[in-house]
């Protein structure tokens, strides 16, 4: 099932002894496009504390309930690194937080001695925060389309399947549905998503049905207008 970041929020994060706050955002490497960390407020348990925990660590979830369950026990996430920003992770952070959890870590670590200073004061550069990213411009080869309104996760393998594009400055009432595959890059500095579609071809996915009823129609529409493999089987 795939669910929007929109509904992801707010879900009640339990540890194996008890609750731990709610989820309140994602991170995703835009190489990949797999959610790397949820982001946890920790509410009155822990005040004031924002904690990452892997999608490695979650063990069930039921998005009827609104709960989400996660291999962790509560001392554990008590004792581990906390975050300052939903938005800004360094990767020495991420080191920190992979070592003391015992998690792997999803960069290459071959031949690299350190992370370099900007990765330490400015985050790792390809890990994006959902809610940082909803409201960049999207730009088509030809021009501006519209703005990244949100994004459709699969729920089960973590991986982010389509961005939602809020088309509103160019059609006016429509959403449609992009295939991160169509990235050619996420600008940072200008808050900008580049696709190497025209607005001719972006016109022609398939429009974002927020009732829920945009699975398998949907993305056999996407899969056959843009020429990519299914990923369901």
């Amino acid at each position: 099932m795939l669910r929007s970041t929109a509904e992801l929020a707010g879900l009640a994060i339990h540890a194996t002894d008890g609750t731990i706050g709610t989820l309140t955002n994602v991170l995703f490497d835009d190489i990949h496009w797999l959610v790397r960390y949820l982001v946890v407020d920790t509410g009155h348990w822990l005040p004031g504390r924002l904690v990452l925990i892997s999608p490695a660590s979650v063990d069930s979830a039921d998005l009827a309930a609104r709960q989400l369950h996660v291999k962790l026990t509560k001392a554990q996430v008590e004792a581990s690194p906390g975050i300052e920003s939903h938005e800004t992770v360094s990767r020495q952070h991420e080191q920190r937080v992979a070592k003391y959890y015992g998690w792997p870590v999803y960069w290459p670590t071959e031949g690299v001695l350190a992370p370099d200073v900007d990765d330490q004061k400015h985050g790792d550069a390809n890990l994006r925060s959902a809610s940082e990213v909803q409201g960049y411009y999207v730009h088509a080869k030809d021009g501006d389309l519209g703005h990244v309104a949100d994004f459709l996760i699969d729920e089960t393998l973590w991986e982010i399947r389509y961005v939602i594009v809020d088309t509103r400055n160019w059609l006016p009432g429509r959403k449609v549905l992009v295939d991160p595959r169509a990235t050619d890059r996420v600008d940072w500095a200008k808050s900008t998503v580049h696709v190497h579609l025209t607005r001719d071809e972006l016109q022609h996915c398939p429009t974002y049905d927020a009732t829920g009823a945009r699975e398998t129609q949907d993305q056999a529409h996407q899969e056959s207008f843009q020429r990519w493999p299914t990923y369901w089987y």
